[in-house]
């Protein structure tokens, strides 16, 4: 069985999109499942323990990185963030130099095969880019 990646964006077309994505072009390696608001993606997480959180920066009902922390620090999951906020790097910067743990981030847009790149990178899977595409 593939590891649960769980998606989180507020936008339903992406979160479909690269849920799409990740299951298509994964060859049965990843399993993605998405939600659109915090509430849901805290429980998704807690019920199914997903290898990796691809989480959107900027979700309404948040303050900044304070989901990728609860789900980084207290739930103990790795977290990929993905964002088109420009501010994104100072943010990560003034984590950094609060001496936080900075955390990945992948810029929007991006193309599926660098996601996967960067997801395999992430949970130490070393299947090659673009296996099981069609």
């Amino acid at each position: 069985m593939g590891h649960f990646v769980l998606v989180v964006d507020d936008e339903d077309v992406i979160g479909v999109t690269l849920e799409y994505i990740v299951n298509r072009n994964s060859n049965g390696e990843f399993i993605a499942v998405h939600t659109t608001n915090l509430k849901d993606a805290f429980l998704v997480a807690s019920a199914i323990k997903p290898s990796l959180v691809l989480l959107d920066l900027l979700m309404p009902g948040s303050r900044g990185l304070e989901p990728a922390l609860e789900f980084r620090d207290k739930m103990g999951l790795k977290v990929l963030l993905m964002t088109g906020w420009p501010g994104a790097t100072e943010l990560l910067a003034d984590l950094e130099a609060k001496g936080g743990i900075p955390f990945p981030i992948i810029p929007k847009p991006y193309r599926p095969e660098s996601l996967l790149d960067l997801i395999r990178k992430l949970l130490g899977t070393s299947m090659a880019a673009g296996a099981g595409q069609h």
